[in-house]
């Protein structure tokens, strides 16, 4: 089964919000919520000026615990299901960012 089948983000609403240099992707599916913290940084790249969003915290304990309640997961499902987290905000805020 597909990582993305597995993990359903898209059962959670999201937000962005942000707070000067700081962004958080917010998640939420009735009682359960989480977020992930990003800290957006200038820099240079060949001479062209860019964002890095490097992500700082992650709070994302109920969303797990909603996942594997919908769907029983193995203790190394977790490490797949960490990085899709990481995958899923980082698009979540680029999108959120190009509009």
């Amino acid at each position: 089964m597909s990582v993305k089948k597995l993990y359903q983000l898209e059962k959670f609403s999201t937000e962005v919000t942000r707070e000067g240099d700081i962004l958080t992707v917010k998640y939420k599916n009735g009682e359960f919520m989480g977020e992930c913290k990003y800290v957006e940084r200038s820099g240079m790249s060949r001479f062209q000026p860019q964002k890095v969003h490097l992500l700082t915290s992650s709070d994302m304990g109920d969303v797990i615990e909603y996942l594997h309640k919908d769907s029983p997961m193995m203790s190394e499902d977790l490490n797949d299901l960490q990085m899709y987290i990481r995958e899923h905000s980082l698009k979540t805020l680029q999108e959120y960012l190009s509009l």
